[in-house]
């Protein structure tokens, strides 16, 4: 490749032919950069619940630090899902759930991840039955309810 068209191009020559006099060379340009982008699997677990919960289930994923990007929020299962961190090689994403279906609560199973541009992270949300907690008029807890959840046919 002609020496200028190489070097002008961003690549870097690496060896000259003799036989061209410098005027031509092998040029070597440097691999794409992976910085701006991580991808995230959003996985979601069902536990004595209904499995068409988990679409029903919204999240919001967090990026740490913060001046790699905005948060970014779903619903239910996603994968492959592309998140911009801008110009940050390395970040730390956290999952929580922002909405559930009555009777459900969901917390994180894997709450964060930390991932290098480029990589995906798994974070996963496990579901089941919300609990309800009876306080006597003392303030004490006296017992704990599971609230069952019909089941689809």
């Amino acid at each position: 490749m002609p020496t200028e068209s190489c070097t002008s191009g961003g690549g870097q020559c690496i060896y000259y032919p003799p036989i061209y006099g410098g005027s031509m060379c092998c040029c070597q340009f440097p691999s794409p950069s992976l910085v701006g982008y991580v991808y995230a699997n959003v996985q979601i677990f069902t536990n004595n619940v209904p499995s068409s919960v988990a679409s029903q289930v919204g999240w919001q994923i967090n990026i740490s630090p913060s001046s790699c990007g905005l948060p970014v929020s779903g619903t239910g299962p996603q994968s492959g899902l592309k998140i911009n961190i801008d110009n940050c090689t390395q970040v730390t994403l956290t999952i929580q759930a922002t909405s559930v279906p009555s009777g459900v609560s969901c917390t994180p199973l894997t709450a964060s991840a930390t991932v290098n541009a480029g990589q995906t992270a798994v974070l996963a949300l496990s579901c089941s039955p919300a609990q309800v907690q009876r306080l006597s008029s003392t303030g004490r807890l006296t017992s704990t309810l599971m609230i069952p959840m019909a089941q689809a046919t």
